[in-house]
């Protein structure tokens, strides 16, 4: 149950703060700035994990709601990162097949394929996964509300 866990929680959403640019542009670039902007989130998160960082993988999707094949973490608090991932060894991983909606410049919606080479306590967890992601701004911060994880079919 535990390498089941880890690896769909594997998939949080980060949110580190970070302006978006203002100034006169259009509501369509801004909505495609923060959909980049939340992506790039999303592989800061991971890279955190490949480095055992829970220090900052916690601070950065403190507060979230995650569902995954393993049951629901209601809100993210400060340590479950290093309980769920202590004994995982994230090799490497790919983010592909990656989709966003936007809800203009404020919430973005993200899904896309994961595919991870990681051990947990010896054994490798789940691979491929569909990830999905909701994030939204608040002044100048991006906050993650959601992340949701779902292995393959046969997989």
């Amino acid at each position: 149950m535990r390498l089941g866990r880890a690896a769909m929680l594997l998939v949080a959403i980060v949110a580190t703060t970070h302006s978006m640019p203002g100034g006169a542009q259009s509501s369509k670039v801004r909505s495609a700035d923060a959909a980049t902007e939340a992506m790039d989130r999303e592989r800061a998160l991971w890279d955190m994990l490949k480095r055992k960082d829970f220090r900052a993988f916690d601070a950065a999707v403190d507060g979230m709601t995650f569902v995954g094949a393993t049951g629901v973490v209601p809100q993210w608090k400060p340590g479950l990162a290093e309980a769920f991932f202590k004994t995982c060894t994230l090799a490497k991983y790919t983010l592909d097949s990656i989709q966003t909606r936007t809800r203009g410049p404020n919430l973005v919606v993200l899904s896309y394929k994961a595919t991870v080479d990681q051990t947990c306590g010896g054994v490798k967890a789940p691979s491929p996964t569909y990830e999905t992601a909701v994030w939204q701004r608040v002044g100048t911060e991006w906050k993650v509300l959601y992340g949701g994880s779902t292995p393959l079919a046969g997989k």
